[in-house]
């Protein structure tokens, strides 16, 4: 996948937020389109495939309600026909279609459905027979470095490149923190510039934070994806909801990427449009300090650099210091360029 070189993409992760509903499924693409996001993105599984039988929840999947993981998994099952109508109804509108695979079978039918790229979700970091798998489709992987250690990432990024998958051109390693919501003193999105420094593969961020600035401090930090999930309503019932931003949050969280983006411009140096006015009347330029007088030299003691610019400006300073003036001049008035 060519990813864009002028800004990040921004995935919009529905999740499991469509609560089993392919109507929820297909509002939450149209959201996701009028916010700005790039991509949608939905899991699919099977949950037997997923979770064994007594599989326990997480704390905050109980405190949503449930139970076990595979009773949990079963109300977000999406069929066939659901998988087709939603990449057709994001082909229709223009958004990009997405889902993670959390096991073989349903990587190996995302891929035959197709799909621009594969993401990996963090509970699939240290799952090589996953990996195995993907590495063979040659798609350009999205792997989340959630709950792990340097050694497991270090572990990964290895296995990868025994298994083909170039580094530097087909993997695009996350860092999240698998917590939901996560504190924002966990992001830890630093981590972000010693993965790009020490592997040479591309960067993005996973944020399951409550606020925006973890994800605008890996877009200044070079992250190329950003991903987010995406709620109808914060509300609803489902493991999800409350860690999600609704439509309206959603729309602000992109658009505060984009002009974060739009800040760090460039590794160019240049005087921009805004400035082009200001500069002359900002700059200084050399003029009389004092009454000078013709065959007098040019010194600290009666020259001075003052606004705005004049026709000698303060940068010429050292080849005017102790030359001698062909004319007078009065206090205040600009030298002029001499022989």
């Amino acid at each position: 996948m060519k990813l864009p070189t002028d800004r990040c993409l921004v995935i919009a992760e529905a999740g499991v937020n469509h609560n089993g509903s392919l109507d929820i499924a297909r509002q939450l693409a149209t959201v996701a389109r009028e916010s700005g996001a790039d991509y949608v993105k939905y899991q699919t599984f099977v949950p037997s495939l997923v979770a064994s039988r007594d599989a326990p929840v997480t704390a905050y999947q109980s405190t949503a309600g449930y139970g076990d993981q595979q009773g949990m998994l079963s109300q977000f099952v999406l069929s066939d026909d659901d998988h087709r109508s939603l990449k057709k109804h994001c082909a229709d509108i223009g958004m990009g279609f997405s889902s993670t695979g959390h096991d073989l079978e349903s990587a190996a039918y995302l891929e035959a459905l197709g799909q621009d790229f594969v993401k990996v979700g963090s509970g699939d970091l240290t799952n090589w027979q996953l990996l195995e798998a993907v590495a063979a489709y040659g798609q350009t992987l999205f792997v989340s470095t959630g709950a792990s250690s340097w050694e497991d990432v270090v572990a990964t990024v290895k296995f990868l490149e025994t298994m083909g998958v170039s580094i530097t051109d087909d993997l695009v390693l996350f860092q999240c923190t698998s917590a939901y919501p996560a504190p924002v003193g966990e992001a830890n999105v630093k981590v972000l510039s010693r993965y790009h420094d020490e592997f040479g593969c591309r960067v993005g961020y996973s944020d399951h934070t409550p606020s925006t600035e973890a994800a605008l401090a890996a877009v200044a930090l070079g992250a190329v994806v950003i991903e987010k999930h995406l709620t109808l309503d914060t509300t609803m019932e489902g493991p999800d909801h409350r860690s999600s931003l609704d439509p309206d949050d959603f729309h602000e969280y992109v658009a505060a990427i984009r002009r974060v983006e739009a800040a760090l411009g460039t590794a160019e140096k240049h005087v921009t449009p805004s400035e082009a006015g200001n500069q002359p009347l900002i700059r200084k330029g050399l003029y009389a300090k004092s009454t000078i007088t013709s065959g007098q030299e040019f010194s600290m003691e009666n020259v001075v650099a003052k606004r705005p610019v004049s026709a000698v400006p303060a940068s010429l300073w050292p080849e005017v210091n102790g030359r001698s003036a062909t004319r007078n001049y009065a206090p205040d008035e600009p030298l002029e360029v001499e022989g």
